[in-house]
């Protein structure tokens, strides 16, 4: 799939965090479970999501190690800490983005794509890529009409 990227200008987002640790292979399940668990925390405190669900990767990727995990549910307002969720403010600024529709375990060639793009524009990664959840498995049961919007912050260029 090719994938086209292009430079963007982030919003600034409040968020419900939580931050997980999880060995790749454990990934989905993680992320699902995760999910949640900030979804209900987000409820309980009587806040309402604002966004699609994301999740960010802070830390190196270790194909065979554990990964540092950020999910992130934008919200209409702070919600109290509690169950290792906090509020955190995602940052407004230039992003490389592009777009993967289908399956997450296919999602590594759009990443590839960013990464390109970045050397080749001479930029510089300035945050955790985000990978945000347009259209999932909440959304539908084929995974061929997943729809992720996937965006790595960046400096402005102005060097």
């Amino acid at each position: 799939m090719p994938y086209q990227v292009t430079p963007i200008e982030l919003p600034r987002v409040l968020v419900a965090r939580k931050r997980v640790r999880t060995a790749v292979r454990n990934l989905p399940a993680t992320i699902e479970d995760g999910f949640r668990a900030l979804a209900r925390h987000v409820a309980e405190q009587g806040a309402t999501p604002a966004g699609p669900p994301q999740v960010a990767y802070p830390g190196d990727f270790v194909p065979e190690g554990a990964l540092e995990v950020e999910l992130l549910l934008p919200v209409d307002r702070p919600v109290p800490p509690g169950g290792g969720v906090e509020t955190a403010e995602l940052p407004a600024g230039v992003a490389a983005r592009t777009y993967h529709r289908g399956p997450y375990d296919a999602i590594g060639a759009a990443y590839d794509a960013l990464f390109e793009w970045i050397a080749a524009h001479g930029r510089r990664q300035t945050g955790p890529p985000r990978e945000i959840y347009l259209t999932g498995p909440d959304a539908t049961d084929d995974p061929a009409t997943y729809l992720t919007e996937m965006v790595v912050p960046l400096d402005r260029g102005d060097r």
